[in-house]
C-alpha cells in the first residue's frame, strides 16, 4: 500500500521491499496531477516517524541502525516536506548533517514541490558556515528552485555580505535571471538590502540596465522606492518566497 486518503486506498504490486518510489494522482474533478514520493513498507518496520525522533534525541546509533534497515527514509519528506538532512539543515545541525550524508543522503536531492536543494536550504536560513560546509562536501551550486533563484538571489536575499561575496567569488552568475527576470541586483535594489551588496554587485559586473519582465531597471525600480519616480501605472509587485 503506498497511499491511504480519507475515502480512498492505493495498492500498487511488484515492488521492492524499502525503496522510493515517485507517484502521481489525479481528482476526477481537477485538471492537474499532483506528485508525491512514498517508500513501501515491506521488510523492517521503521519509518520516517523513528528518525525524526531519533534525530530529535540525538541518537546516533540509533540513527545508523534504522537507516542500515531503512536506507529509503533518507530521502523521504515529512509532513513538513523535509527530508531528514533539510531538517538538520533547517536546526543548523552540522554534527547530524554530516552524519546523514556519511549513511548516504543525497547532497544535491531536491524537495519535491519547492525543487529546493539542501544547500538552497541552508542559504536561505543564513547559515554561512554550513552553507561552506555543504559547498566543501560537493554540493551543487548551479541549481535553481521552482521560481528560478539560484544561490546568489537566495544569498542577495538573505542581507548577507559575506554570503553574497562567498557565492560571487565561487563564479556564479551575477546577472542570472529568476522567473519573475530579476537579477540579483533587482532583489538587492527591491529588498532595499545593504548597500554594500548593492555595490559590490555593480562593481563584480552586475548590469543595472536589465529589466525585469514588468520593463522596470535597478534604477527606475530605486527612484520608485525613493519616491523620485512616478508612474501612471502602479509599481510591479514580487513575492519572494
Amino acid at each position: 500500500m503506498v497511499c491511504t486518503g480519507n475515502k480512498t486506498s492505493f495498492i500498487v504490486k511488484n515492488l521492492a521491499p524499502s525503496e522510493v518510489y515517485t507517484f502521481r494522482i489525479r481528482s476526477e474533478t481537477l485538471p492537474n496531477w499532483v506528485l508525491f514520493k512514498r517508500s513501501t513498507l515491506e521488510g523492517p518496520f521503521f519509518t520516517t516517524r523513528h528518525l525524526l525522533s531519533a534525530m530529535r534525541s540525538k541518537k546516533f546509533s540509533v540513527i545508523r541502525k534504522i537507516i542500515k534497515e531503512r536506507p529509503d527514509l533518507l530521502e523521504i519528506e515529512n509532513k513538513k516536506a523535509n527530508t531528514p538532512l533539510v531538517q538538520a539543515i533547517r536546526e543548523n545541525d552540522m554534527k547530524m548533517s554530516n552524519l546523514l550524508l556519511h549513511l548516504g543522503a543525497n547532497i544535491n536531492n531536491h524537495l519535491m514541490f519547492s525543487k529546493k536543494t539542501p544547500l538552497m536550504i541552508a542559504v536561505n536560513h543564513g547559515y554561512f558556515d554550513l552553507t561552506k560546509f555543504l559547498v566543501n562536501k560537493g554540493a551543487s551550486i548551479q541549481d535553481v528552485d521552482i521560481n528560478g533563484l539560484g544561490l546568489l538571489h537566495n544569498a542577495v536575499d538573505t542581507g548577507n555580505f559575506e554570503m553574497v561575496e562567498y557565492f560571487v567569488g565561487l563564479g556564479l552568475d551575477v546577472n542570472a535571471r529568476d522567473k519573475h527576470g530579476l537579477t540579483p541586483l533587482l532583489r538587492a535594489v527591491i529588498l532595499e538590502v545593504d548597500n554594500r551588496i548593492v555595490e559590490f554587485l555593480l562593481q563584480n559586473g552586475a548590469d543595472e540596465s536589465i529589466c525585469d519582465r514588468n520593463g522596470f531597471n535597478a534604477t527606475e525600480h530605486k527612484g520608485i522606492i525613493d519616491g523620485k519616480l512616478k508612474y501612471n501605472v502602479p509599481p510591479p509587485k514580487f513575492i519572494f518566497l
